[in-house]
């Protein structure tokens, strides 16, 4: 699996995905930025976070967890049952930064399964989630 270029540039052009963008002035490019959709996940209304990203300099500032409580927000004020978001298992960083924010393992994260010869072959990604009601 893994991350692919070609279908990131893809997913960022989604006619339903939107941005938060932290700009220092009004001219200058993004020190930060968070994408997300309202959506439908496995029969649930939701609101996906696909993406946050924030420039070294704004990293462990709180405003990551600003960003992430505004579209949480939102998901509350739209009355959705649940924020998402798909994490990297390698990113510990992200993974611990998503759990101190209440997220947990979603019950549709793929889950390791058994190849026929026996290895046990796990996903490079889970989903977390935080319900919002």
């Amino acid at each position: 699996m893994g991350w692919s270029p070609s279908k990131k540039r893809k997913e960022m052009r989604l006619p339903d995905l939107r941005y938060l963008l932290v700009k220092s002035e009004s001219d200058s490019p993004p020190e930060a930025f968070l994408s997300f959709m309202l959506t439908y996940e496995d029969g649930h209304e939701v609101i996906y976070c696909y993406e946050i990203h924030l420039s070294p300099h704004l990293q462990r500032s709180g405003l990551g967890k600003r960003l992430m409580q505004i579209v949480e927000g939102m998901g509350r004020v739209a009355e959705l049952e649940k924020a998402m978001l798909t994490v990297f298992t390698g990113n510990q960083d992200a993974l611990g930064f998503y759990g101190k924010l209440g997220y947990e393992v979603d019950d549709y994260s793929p889950q390791p399964r058994a190849l026929r010869n026996g290895v046990v072959k796990k996903p490079d990604y889970v989903i977390l989630s935080k319900p919002l009601k």
